[in-house]
């Protein structure tokens, strides 16, 4: 879209959510490598630090020995110091992705309009995870005015479940059903 264009949705966009995705399955298998290598980084900081809590309460020169041969006290704490670095880099990189597979606060959720009025995220897996109503008119107002979809970091998530009636049941789910509203801060 350029230049302000709107975009309204129709059947030919169901082929683009089909390759939306599969790309986003390929942005999830990268989200848990990268999970995977945060989760090495914090056992190794964790035996860094242990390490380092020996030296000083024992009060004796370090003499350690790593991979490559012996290991100073500064080469400990300049190993610490990179992987806390590799760590906020991967916690990062993690929070610039879409989820869709699992929905928590702090995570990036795509939320789109439903044929009822209502925004829902975008999911697998993950049904009736809608968007509040604040935060959909924080959005219409950030637009000035008519949203086609709200991106959103996720500030708070409120399980429910369905009622009889239209009261307790505003997305006309079968009784009993949980859904959830999501409280998002709009990107």
């Amino acid at each position: 879209m350029e230049g302000g264009e709107r975009h309204s949705y129709g059947e030919s966009d169901w082929v683009n959510l089909d390759e939306l995705q599969v790309a986003l399955a390929v942005e999830e298998m990268d989200v848990e490598t990268l999970r995977r290598e945060l989760e090495k980084s914090r056992s190794k900081i964790a035996e860094l630090k242990k390490t380092l809590s020996d030296i000083c309460t024992s009060n004796q020169v370090p003499s350690a020995q790593g991979e490559h041969g012996s290991v100073s006290l500064d080469d400990l704490a300049e190993e610490v110091r990179q992987l806390r670095e590799r760590e906020e880099l991967w916690k990062m990189c993690s929070k610039s992705k879409i989820t869709y597979t699992s929905f928590e606060a702090g995570d990036t959720a795509l939320f789109l309009p439903t044929s009822s009025g209502n925004f829902i995220a975008f999911h697998r897996s993950c049904p009736f995870r809608y968007l509040s109503q604040e935060s959909l008119e924080a959005a219409r107002a950030k637009a000035g005015g008519i949203v086609d979809y709200v991106l959103g970091s996720i500030v708070e998530i409120y399980e429910h479940f369905a009622g009889e009636g239209n009261d307790g049941n505003p997305y006309s789910l079968p009784a009993g059903t949980p859904y959830y509203i999501c409280t998002v801060i709009v990107l």
